[in-house]
């Protein structure tokens, strides 16, 4: 009779609190054969939890660092081991192979945000929101030219979920356009999911004519005095010039107490008004201080509304504008 084979093997000792993982961006293994946390530090860590319904399977997980770059755009291999208490060993931790696997890049629900009607040769802003925070990466605006993906626009990644771009479309048409997000971890761009936006072509029928030609002030009496509005309409309702204005600008400093508030003038001497009334501009100033002045709005019937920003490193400003022709003032003064 052939005796029974007997297979004796190290003991499990205790339950999951027994366990544990290592994680690393690095395969380096000490004398040990135990896996370092390169790359994670503490983070790398990882403690073991039994899996419900299971005495022989334990789980654990890794949270990715949010600095120097955004957990969400993390990409790599990551490599991971997974080890227990042992009296079989000197050091009393008995390790088992390194394995890995890859981190890809996820930004969550992105989305191209158009305006109802875009026209070709006329600004427009374009928004990307997304569920992310891409602070510390860039997002850049590119669109299909046919035969490649080209850049048009791009700005710096934010906690804030959204990025406002502005181009100009050259022709009428169905133009493709997708976001796309670099970071320095990753190993390449991010495109993301491509919309698609009908262009028109501008017509004759505008809502603006040169009834809406002239000078332009403040709505508001008192505004006028204390917050003045300087631009003019000319070429038929075509054409916004030499807007001034001043936008309260916020520079942020070392601490939310260290916070600079002051009024800076806000110059734009050029925009074209769309056939739909709406004006969008963006200028930057020359010299070392580069201040980006951005202005949104609609003409009307003679009133022009808008939103009017200024922006410089750490600085931001906003001004909201409601301006009327200057010469239905006197008229309503004689009254």
């Amino acid at each position: 009779m052939t005796p029974p084979i007997i297979v004796i093997g190290p003991p499990t000792l205790g339950g999951a609190e027994n366990y544990a993982v290592h994680y690393s961006t690095s395969p380096a293994v000490n004398a040990s054969g135990q896996l370092g946390t390169s790359g994670f530090g503490e983070a790398g860590e990882g403690e073991a939890e039994a899996i419900k319904g299971s005495n022989a399977l334990c789980t654990s997980e890794l949270e990715l660092p949010a600095k120097p770059f955004p957990a969400t755009l993390y990409e790599g291999k990551v490599y991971w081991q997974a080890y227990r208490e042992s009296t079989l060993v000197p050091d009393e931790i008995e390790v088992g192979p390194v394995h890995s696997f890859i981190v890809v890049p996820h930004v969550e629900e992105p989305e191209l945000l158009f305006r109802e009607q875009v026209f070709a040769g006329y600004l427009t802003k374009i928004g990307f929101g997304y569920e992310a925070e891409l602070e510390g990466a860039v997002v850049e605006l590119q669109e299909w030219d046919g035969k490649a993906w080209t850049k048009v626009a791009e700005a710096p990644g934010s906690n804030a979920g959204e990025n406002a771009f502005y181009v100009k479309p050259k022709k009428p048409g169905r133009h493709l356009f997708r976001p796309v997000v670099t970071a320095g971890s990753m190993a390449g761009p991010l495109p993301l999911e491509a919309a698609a936006k009908a262009v028109r072509k501008p017509g004759k029928v505008r809502v603006t004519s040169a009834a809406d030609d002239g000078a332009y002030v403040a709505a508001n009496a008192k505004e006028r005095e204390e917050w003045p509005i300087a631009m003019r309409v000319s070429g038929g309702g075509t054409i916004l010039k030499n807007l001034k204005v001043e936008a309260e600008t916020t520079c942020k400093g070392p601490t939310k107490a260290q916070n600079v508030k002051l009024e800076v003038p806000a110059v734009l001497k050029h925009a074209k008004i769309a056939p739909d009334g709406t004006v969008f501009g963006v200028s930057k100033t020359a010299g070392p201080e580069v201040w980006t002045v951005t202005l949104v709005g609609s003409l009307f019937q003679g009133r022009f509304q808008g939103e009017l920003t200024t922006s410089r490193t750490n600085c931001t400003g906003y001004r909201t504008i409601d301006a009327v022709l200057r010469k239905s003032v006197k008229k309503s003064t004689k009254k």
